[in-house]
C-alpha cells in the first residue's frame, strides 16, 4: 500500500479497507503532531489535542470527495 496515492487509499478505505486508512495515519501522523504541539488548551493534555487532529483526519478522509475537496 505505500505506492499508493492518498486518493487511491481514501477510496480503499470507502470500499471497506481498514488497513488503508492505517496507511493514511502513518503518513499524516507526524502533520497532525506538528501542528499540534504549537496548540494549547487549557485543561486539556497535548495526547487530548493529537487525538482531535487525528479525529479530524478521520473526518476529512471520510468525508473526502474526489473533486470536491482542496
Amino acid at each position: 500500500m505505500k505506492n499508493l496515492t492518498d486518493e487511491e487509499l481514501v477510496a480503499l478505505y470507502k470500499s471497506g479497507n481498514s488497513t488503508a486508512f492505517d496507511e493514511i495515519y502513518g503518513r499524516y501522523k507526524g502533520v497532525v503532531k506538528y501542528y499540534c504541539r504549537n496548540l494549547f488548551l487549557i485543561g486539556a493534555e497535548s495526547e487530548d489535542i493529537m487525538q482531535e487532529g487525528m479525529l479530524g483526519l478521520f473526518n476529512a478522509v471520510s468525508s473526502y470527495s474526489e473533486g470536491q475537496s482542496s
